[in-house]
């Protein structure tokens, strides 16, 4: 990458039917580490240099040298590959811990697994239930020095949950039914309404005899407003 970016180095680009060159800029040596650095903590890429093999974590003082390579983000670690039946040499008696499990997937894949990419693997695979923490184990999500005191072993060993007695108040007994209130009988309730036997609904009029309507000879006005005495007739006969 030093030679990459000191400056004058020719880019060959591809087209469809020729190549295209493109200078590249050329950047300090500090600039250049400082961007390698904040790409690879932000997961960019993944550094890699004999031993150590780092992503989304700090490069260690001494790792970025002049053998180390940059890789594309490397590839997740499935919640069913850290199970017995994929890993059986990483599990004994039904338990193993972070670092065994970290390491067997390294061997299977051939190269040193990121320790940020297993803890998401992990706790992938407690939340999804395929694996448990065991009792005495510390937390998900430490350093790979406290690897080995995460603790893990098969869901089955904790049993089903099991609803606890209402005495020991985790879960409250069940609350008692409600008496029955006087404002839910059907003395008050609204639905269905009662039939309205002062005013039945009018026939509905043709289109012949609706511009030939005209009123009774012995018809005569109401002292009060119609809907005022049918309201007073409805409340004599409800009552």
């Amino acid at each position: 990458m030093a030679e990459y970016f000191a400056g004058g180095y020719q880019a060959r680009i591809p087209a469809d039917d020729y190549d295209e060159f493109a200078a590249v800029p050329g950047c300090t040596e500090a600039a250049l580490e400082q961007a390698v650095h904040d790409a690879v903590e932000n997961g960019a890429v993944w550094l890699v240099a004999g031993p150590a093999s780092v992503w989304r974590e700090p490069i260690p003082h001494g790792a970025l040298d002049s053998s180390a390579e940059l890789r594309p983000p490397p590839k997740a670690v499935a919640a069913q590959e850290l199970t017995e039946e994929a890993l059986p040499g990483a599990w004994q008696d039904g338990k193993t811990n972070a670092a065994a499990l970290s390491q067997a997937v390294s061997v299977g894949r051939g190269y040193t697994v990121p320790w940020p990419l297993m803890v998401q693997a992990i706790k992938d695979s407690v939340s999804g239930r395929w694996l448990a923490l065991a009792q005495g184990s510390d937390p998900v999500g430490g350093g790979w020095d406290r690897a080995g005191s995460v603790l893990l072993e098969r869901p089955s060993q904790l049993g089903s949950p099991q609803r606890a007695p209402a005495s020991d108040g985790l879960f409250p007994p069940t609350r008692p039914a409600l008496p029955p209130s006087p404002w839910t009988s059907a003395r008050y309730r609204t639905w269905p309404r009662r039939p309205r036997t002062c005013c039945p609904p009018a026939p509905r009029p043709t289109c012949a005899s609706a511009f030939a309507w005209k009123p009774r000879a012995n018809w005569t006005p109401p002292s009060v407003p119609l809907w005022t005495s049918c309201w007073t007739r409805w409340r004599t006969v409800s009552r």
